[in-house]
């Protein structure tokens, strides 16, 4: 094969490509200082020619013994690596046939020849475990085999399984750390710990490296995946490589954690001080300005990590970069204050280029290469406090550059792991600003603070962790999920019914917090149902066959309730951050996704007045036998069964719309907005109203079920006491945020 006019486009400007496994940070800046470093290219030149000479005569081949005999085994030998090929791999009932075991020398070799190997066998021998695949097989799809018969008209396909899924089996099974997964032309590191995320890889282009006819390139090739880089004892090996990238990561994540208050109290200082916003320190003004400060935190985080990640296109769109985006804003605040410009509270330039860019963002530009996103995150609809109100210069460009740097270094997004990225924020829920009792001044800048952010109980609040930890999420999905998983795939006929049975599967958060919990059950249905149907390229559009599942999982099988709306928008935040492809646009979420008390709201099965402890007390007999008598059932009505019905097709037709266009979620929005027209706004006026009588709404139960007619529409007659009564419950209901199950989640209960 000709290697010359081998591009390095798919790796960007980058020798290769790390998808969240080290630091890119660790990778850049870090790892060329290491004193091993330079030694390591002096012994990589040899290799690269070598291997130059391999690929110059190699003949792509989509069989993967031609591949493993005329370049990946040589390519091996050539690392320094010692192997055995096909070997059997056993795991309790489990049989695996990894393509490689790479061993620690020769000896080794020998010891476990023709042995059924298990973990233990492996533990004191090996190195590393390998698989290999034909000439550009792609490696984070399943491809499938059907029979060649065209006369069998309804022959089933037989599923070849995504490679990396196949890597994080042997890396599990077999308990070693690393696994190299290649197909000649792609050459990835997966680590134990996080294959079986599958996307968790570090990658290179390998016939790109040797064609660029750098060394210094190819070293990131050389020093990665040679074999002394598989053994501990050598100066430069993996297991320190990522470790000191882990340590840089938690370190870039503690003083984010740290920023993010500053950077909000920048925010609202911001609004109070530009003057045209005539605002003032009151309660419901403060609470205003918490609330809009973190969704401009919630969109920043946004457009970092997409600019990182390449959903907004740094390298595409020239005029994008240079012009719009917020990389070039974050610049351009970096220079201001490191040469101590003064900065103006009257001025809101940066404010203005700000909204462009919420614009652009919510809207699509094609002349910029920006799909649209929409969402509801950018809406300036769904936000009006921010298309009324600007935030001056002085405030807005440090909130800025808390987010952006750290100790006057850019943050790299890419570094900080997605499903993290909202728990950060999490901290900042429950807090609220207060003003101080005399301004105080900033003691890094020539500003001064009125306000400060303070808890429940009054106390100045910093940081703090408010997410399960991993461990227990990963526990939670094993035990619960899994067997939930298994059983609904259980006896069902083909494939098909076994994709749709598991999007079928509902996963609950009632108190969701960040959406931490919901992510990792996002990852966990998508990777389960990887091997159980094709997904053509039409509906993957260029994202891996993980992406294009978590995105529908994220639509289909994903429900979360909180109190607190700001932590349904965090929610929203982490699955978009999550599930985000190129060029598509953010899911909707709204219609799983709710705000409400989990504990407060009332059953349509059994509507009645509550009784609370008060009345208790003074007639318990009376009103529990008044209350039972009146007892209304929503289920018997036949115009609330035909609504509910029609609740039930309609969120099914959500469900259907894969999202991946505007237009599609678009009509998501429609169809949700007409549900909540028809079954909500009759049906919640009478769940509210059962559930306002634990709020001390007194009224006759006598008049109960002419109430319940009232409410729904049933009987517009009644007397004009009746509406104060159904109003003063509807009031109470945003008060205590009443949520009512079958009505918020129709699908699920009818």
């Amino acid at each position: 094969m000709t290697i010359q006019q081998t591009p390095l486009a798919p790796f960007l400007e980058q020798p290769h490509r790390n998808h969240g496994l080290f630091a890119d940070h660790y990778l850049a800046d870090v790892l060329p200082r290491h004193p091993a470093w330079e030694a390591v290219q002096a012994e990589a030149a040899p290799v690269r020619e070598e291997i130059a000479a391999r690929l110059a005569a190699h003949v792509p081949s989509t069989k993967e013994a031609q591949t493993e005999d005329d370049l990946i085994k040589p390519v091996l030998t050539a690392l320094g690596h010692t192997f055995e090929v096909q070997v059997t791999l056993k795991s309790g009932a489990l049989s695996f046939e990894p393509d490689y075991i790479l061993y620690r020398d020769s000896a080794a070799v020998q010891h476990n020849k023709g042995k059924k190997l298990t973990a233990a066998d492996l533990q004191a021998t090996a190195l590393a475990v390998a698989e290999a695949k034909y000439w550009e097989r792609p490696l984070d799809t399943t491809l499938w085999e059907r029979p060649l018969d065209t006369t069998l008209k309804t022959g089933t396909a037989a599923a070849k399984e995504n490679p990396a899924k196949q890597i994080a089996e042997y890396l599990y099974h077999a308990d070693v750390s690393w696994g190299i997964l290649t197909n000649g032309r792609s050459w990835r590191l997966y680590h134990r710990n996080t294959a079986r995320f599958l996307n968790v890889y570090y990658e290179v282009d390998l016939p790109a490296l040797v064609a660029a006819g750098d060394l210094a390139a190819f070293a990131y090739f050389f020093a990665f995946f040679r074999r002394a880089a598989f053994d501990p004892t050598e100066a430069l090996h993996l297991n320190a490589m990522l470790q000191e990238s882990t340590d840089y990561a938690q370190t870039i994540s503690q003083h984010l954690k740290e920023q993010v208050y500053t950077a909000l109290r920048h925010l609202a200082q911001g609004f109070l001080d530009y003057p045209s916003n005539q605002l003032q320190p009151i309660p419901a003004t403060l609470t205003a300005m918490y609330d809009h400060s973190l969704i401009v935190l919630y969109r920043l985080l946004f457009i970092l990590y997409a600019e990182a990640r390449g959903l907004l296109p740094l390298r595409e769109s020239n005029d994008y970069r240079t012009e719009y985006s917020l990389d070039a804003i974050k610049r351009r605040v970096a220079k201001m204050l490191d040469s101590g410009a003064g900065l103006l509270p009257t001025s809101m330039s940066t404010w203005a280029r700000l909204k462009d860019l919420f614009t652009i963002i919510n809207d699509g530009s094609p002349p910029l290469k920006v799909a649209t996103f929409n969402g509801g995150l950018f809406d300036p609809q769904k936000h009006p406090f921010l298309e009324q109100y600007s935030i001056g210069d002085a405030q807005l460009l440090r909130a800025i550059d808390q987010l952006a740097r750290v100790q006057q270094q850019f943050i790299d997004y890419r570094d900080l792991n997605a499903r993290h990225l909202g728990t950060i924020y999490e901290g900042l829920l429950e807090n609220q600003f207060q003003p101080l009792a005399a301004p105080e001044p900033d003691t890094t800048a020539s500003l001064t603070w009125t306000i400060d952010i303070f808890n429940d109980k009054g106390e100045r609040k910093r940081t703090g962790s408010y997410y399960t930890p991993d461990y227990i999420v990963e526990y939670i999905l094993e035990q619960a999920v899994g067997p939930v998983l298994a059983a609904a795939v259980a006896n069902q006929p083909d494939d098909a019914a076994k994709v749709q049975a598991v999007l079928a599967v509902n996963v609950l958060d009632p108190s969701m917090g960040s959406g931490h919990f919901l992510v990792a059950a996002t990852e966990y249905i998508a990777r389960f149902l990887l091997n159980l149907s094709e997904v053509s390229e039409a509906e993957r559009s260029g994202a891996s066959d993980l992406v294009y599942w978590k995105r529908r999982v994220a639509q289909s099988c994903i429900y979360g309730v909180d109190l607190n709306p700001l932590a349904v928008d965090l929610a929203k935040l982490s699955l978009w951050l999550d599930t985000t492809a190129r060029d598509k646009p953010l899911s909707f979420l709204d219609h799983h996704l709710r705000c409400g008390n989990a504990l407060v709201g009332a059953r349509l099965d059994s509507l009645r007045p509550l009784v609370s402890d008060i009345k208790a007390k003074q007639q318990k007999k009376k009103a529990a036998a008044a209350a039972a008598a009146g007892q209304v059932s929503m289920f018997g009505d036949s115009d609330f069964q035909a609504q509910a019905r029609q609740a039930v097709m309609t969120m099914s037709q959500i469900e259907a719309l894969a999202g991946d266009s505007i237009d599609e979620v678009r009509e998501q929005e429609r169809l949700y907005e007409a549900l909540q027209a028809s079954l909500r706004a009759k049906y919640e006026r009478a769940a509210d109203l059962a559930t306002a009588t634990g709020f001390d709404l007194v009224f006759d139960p006598g008049l109960w079920k002419h109430l319940i007619d009232y409410a729904t529409g049933h009987n517009l007659t009644g007397p004009r006491q009746f509406g104060g009564i159904v109003a003063a419950a509807a009031a109470q209901a945003p008060a205590h945020r009443f949520f009512h199950w079958e009505l918020a989640f129709p699908e699920v209960f009818f």
